[in-house]
């Protein structure tokens, strides 16, 4: 799930800011478990000339302290 919110929307360019949780379910996992991964983030999309760049912070919610930022071109689903 993802919320967006235009910050700036100018004549060359747009500048957007995004909260999302994502989660997913493993039925089996490499160690022959189950397991379900919840995570949330913050990031921010600048788009011109028909060109969206992202740039994602993710926080894991699922007790295994992984985090990560993420960057990259186009939308994502």
């Amino acid at each position: 799930m993802e919320l967006r919110q235009r910050v700036v929307d100018g004549h060359l360019f747009q500048l957007g800011a995004v909260a999302f949780y994502d989660g997913a379910h493993l039925d089996l996992t490499a160690q022959g478990g189950s397991r379900t991964l919840h995570d949330v983030g913050v990031g921010l999309r600048l788009a011109a000339r028909g060109m969206v760049l992202r740039l994602d912070y993710g926080q894991s919610l699922s007790g295994d302290g992984k985090n990560a930022w993420t960057a990259g071109m186009g939308q994502v689903f």
